[in-house]
This record gives C-alpha cells, sequence and structure tokens, in this order.
C-alpha cells in the first residue's frame, strides 16, 4: 500500500509516495491517529518535561 511521505532535500520538503514494507529514508507526512484511549500519554508528557519540550504559554 503506498502512502504519502517527504524527504529533506537542501532543507525543503519533498513529498514523494512510498510503501511502508520498503526500507527508505522517506518519513510518514501525517501524524500518527489520535487515540482517546492513549495509555501512554502520561510517559509521553513526563519525558517532554524532562527535556524542556513541552510548549511554552504565550506571554501577550
Amino acid at each position: 500500500m503506498s502512502y504519502i511521505g517527504y524527504k529533506l532535500v537542501d532543507g525543503v520538503k519533498t513529498y514523494k509516495l512510498y510503501d511502508s514494507e520498503v526500507k527508505s529514508d522517506i518519513l510518514p507526512a501525517h501524524p500518527a491517529r489520535f487515540s482517546p484511549d492513549d495509555k501512554f500519554s502520561e510517559q509521553r508528557i513526563k519525558l517532554k518535561a524532562e527535556h524542556d519540550l513541552l510548549p511554552k504559554p504565550s506571554t501577550n
């Protein structure tokens, strides 16, 4: 099955079709599906907090 993915070429995203079963350097263009029953969100938030990767609130 073909999916849409991208490859960075000179800092520019070049979109391509790729097959998930064939190993390549093309990255998926879409994020994974969201599940309301996400079992690992707490661990992801803790990991992002430890590495200071959480979004900062804007001061407008």
